[in-house]
């Protein structure tokens, strides 16, 4: 069982409500389950520490590890490569930038070279075909599809809380999401 505490308060230049601290209920954590379920088709199993290893129907796995200010994925969900993942967000949740590196190249990634390792391993399961994802138009670029999910997560306040307070996770599980659509 994930357990997040937050508060609420207002910014008193914006009157916007800045989320802190609280506790979110088994009911809201079973909506957090469903909702990972339903749109990303994913478990999620919690290591400690803001470490998680997502589990997909397929049997694959996405395993993410905060590094400092960082996130690093590895497992088959990524053809066994070890990607980190650099995430900056407003104070509000909102997407500044988004990064991927090769951790034992140390070198930068572009979000098209991570959509490619996504797919070397998926193209072989899927023989080309475009995963399907319903909510994601045929058009839509990686980026699109990255800020439109980003931002779908706060429909719910069990999404939006575990986005915030976990955003690598979140980030991961949506970049492998979008990858493939």
């Amino acid at each position: 069982m994930i357990t997040f505490i937050f508060s609420c308060s207002k910014d008193e230049n914006t009157d916007e409500l800045l989320v802190e601290q609280s506790v979110v209920t088994e009911t809201q954590n079973e909506e957090l389950t469903q909702i990972l379920e339903e749109k990303f088709a994913i478990s999620m199993k919690d290591l400690g520490n803001e470490n998680f290893e997502l589990l997909y129907s397929d049997g694959r796995k996405l395993k993410v590890e905060k590094v400092e200010e960082q996130y690093q994925m590895s497992g088959n969900r990524i053809n066994n490569k070890i990607v980190t993942i650099t995430i900056n967000v407003t104070d509000y949740g909102e997407l500044k930038s988004l990064e991927f590196m090769d951790t034992v190249s140390e070198t930068s990634l572009s979000k098209q070279e991570f959509v490619q390792i996504v797919n070397d391993y998926s193209n072989t399961i899927y023989a080309g075909q475009r995963f399907p994802c319903p909510s994601i138009a045929s058009e839509d670029s990686f980026e699109d599809c990255f800020v439109s999910e980003w931002n779908a997560l706060c429909d719910t306040l069990p999404g939006c809380i575990f986005r915030n307070t976990n955003p690598g996770t979140a980030a991961a599980a949506i970049a492998a999401y979008c990858a493939l659509c």
